[in-house]
């Protein structure tokens, strides 16, 4: 429990007997309304000026140790939600209002343009003082974030689709909610995408960029990213290659359990089987492959993103069923 702030039973746009959050506290922290807080924009279309209808979820962590610190000492909040690592959820911007959490998008559908899409997105943030990359997510934590986002879709017709994670929105500037983040336990319960697939890597090949291209904005990464700027009276418009990032953010998505570039060693695997019997042989290929996805996280510059891109067969497999299951998804939806 946040230590600061009582449990208080008014919740913004919740409905006293929602079935999902039936006996969960939420602790109400509103940051002040002031009028020229982005946060409390209308939600708009930019270009229109018509309201927006929620129809997004993003999933965020933080990156601080001690998160009701900086609430309190900044008044400030970039999500609807907070959830704290002991379960307690923090309710900080109203549902209908925008909250200024994802900023400038790099995902193909935005309405209204790539700095749109906090119009038509509720926020959640998970507390994680390690952005998701070393430290583990609470048992507390994920059972109040399903219970919890499960109440939005439900209650905002979210799709399966369109629940994605600040990493895959944001591909060259963000990695939240991290390698760690599970999101085969979010699609277990319901929530989101997150294919089953246990093929092991086979040797690496290379695959055209054309190839990646195609199927990563079948799911809704853009590969290619627009910017304008003025010299002097001429509007310039500039197209940056988003390729490296867009894959780095499939990846850290898609492929942080099971599948990985490197194939764990027999020894290696029998020596897991020993210490976690109870263990299918999936979960121990999933626990083997984290060291790799941490260490790959580490060890990858952002800011320097190799331009030629290795992808092994099995991962490019993984693309095409992931690519194929949000294609699905959005044929569902119309």
């Amino acid at each position: 429990m946040f230590k600061s702030y009582s449990v208080n039973n008014h919740r913004m746009n919740i409905p006293e007997d929602d079935i999902f959050l039936k006996g969960k506290e939420i602790v109400y922290f509103p940051i002040e309304n002031t009028p020229d807080a982005e946060h409390f924009d209308e939600r708009i279309h930019k270009g229109t000026k018509q309201p927006t209808e929620i129809d997004q979820l993003i999933i965020h962590c933080s990156f601080e140790t001690d998160i009701e610190r900086v609430l309190k000492e900044k008044n400030y909040a970039g999500a609807h939600y907070v959830i704290h690592r002991d379960g307690t959820i923090l309710q900080c911007v109203d549902e209908s209002k925008r909250a200024y959490h994802a900023g400038i998008s790099s995902w193909a559908e935005v309405l209204g343009g790539a700095d749109n899409i906090n119009a038509h997105a509720i926020g959640i943030e998970v507390e994680n003082p390690t952005f998701g990359s070393t430290t583990e997510y609470t048992p507390e934590q994920m059972d109040s974030l399903i219970r919890l986002s499960k109440s939005i879709i439900a209650r905002h017709h979210i799709k399966p689709h369109n629940v994605i994670g600040h990493s895959d929105v944001s591909s060259d500037r963000k990695a939240d909610p991290g390698v760690l983040f599970p999101w085969r336990k979010l699609a277990e319960a319901g929530i989101g995408i997150f294919p089953k697939y246990t093929v092991l890597p086979s040797e690496q090949m290379m695959v055209s960029g054309e190839d990646l291209r195609k199927l990563l904005k079948t799911i809704g990464y853009k590969t290619e990213t627009e910017t304008k700027k003025i010299e002097g009276y001429t509007e310039i418009t500039e197209i940056k290659d988003n390729l490296p990032f867009a894959w780095r953010s499939f990846m850290r998505h898609f492929m942080p359990f099971g599948i990985t570039d490197e194939r764990p060693t027999p020894q290696q695997i029998r020596e897991r089987r020993e210490k976690a019997p109870h263990k299918s042989t999936e979960e121990i290929l999933s626990d083997a492959s984290l060291d790799f996805m941490v260490a790959y996280e580490k060890n990858t510059n952002l800011d320097s993103p190799k331009q030629v891109i290795r992808v092994s067969s099995s991962g490019f497999k993984r693309l095409k069923v992931v690519a194929y299951a949000f294609q699905q998804s959005r044929l569902k939806s119309r």
